[in-house]
Order: structure tokens, then C-alpha cells, then sequence
């Protein structure tokens, strides 16, 4: 658990981690790799393969199905997930046709 006072960096701490924000100094080691120092497309790729993002607001399309949202990150990574486990993995078996 990351916990903190308003404005002391548990944001920035977690965008760095992601990759979405770069810093001037110090490390960052993700399962063995750098962060600092990657260029955008090392970056990309680093996101791609191995994180997953849920932001507080959730920027969904909104004439698409809960299936079809989740499906919209299938198409970037080079190994996806199954799409039925990953329906019935975040209890949303009922909601996916909505």
C-alpha cells in the first residue's frame, strides 16, 4: 500500500513507475529493468508488455460494450490475455454485453 499526505508523491511515484511521467534522478527498477534513461519507444514497449493501467476516471467509449473496451487493449500487446477469463476474472460476466 502507498499512503501519504496530499501532495507528497504518491502520484508522480506510481506515473514514474508506469512510465507516463520521467525523472531527473535516481532508479527505478521494474522486475530487473531500468526505467531511467529509456527512450519513448523502450518505454512503450515496457508498458505494453507489462503493466495495466486503471486511471480514477475511467474514460470509457461510450458506445462500446464493457467487452468491447477491454478488448480495445487486446490490440497492443503481443501476447493479450484471454478475453473470457479476463470477463470472469473481474466478475463482469453479467455486465459485458453493456
Amino acid at each position: 500500500m502507498i499512503q501519504g499526505t496530499s501532495g507528497s508523491g504518491k502520484s508522480t511515484f506510481l506515473n514514474c513507475i508506469g512510465g507516463l511521467e520521467t525523472f531527473d534522478s535516481g532508479s527505478i527498477k521494474v522486475a530487473g529493468k531500468e526505467l531511467y534513461g529509456l527512450k519513448q519507444e523502450e518505454l512503450l514497449e515496457y508498458r505494453r508488455e507489462n503493466l495495466g493501467f486503471v486511471f480514477q476516471f475511467y474514460n470509457l467509449v461510450q458506445n462500446l460494450t464493457v467487452r468491447e473496451n477491454i478488448q480495445v487493449c487486446e490490440f497492443l500487446s503481443h501476447a493479450p490475455l484471454n478475453m473470457d477469463e479476463m470477463i470472469e476474472i473481474l466478475g463482469l460476466k453479467e455486465h459485458e454485453k453493456i
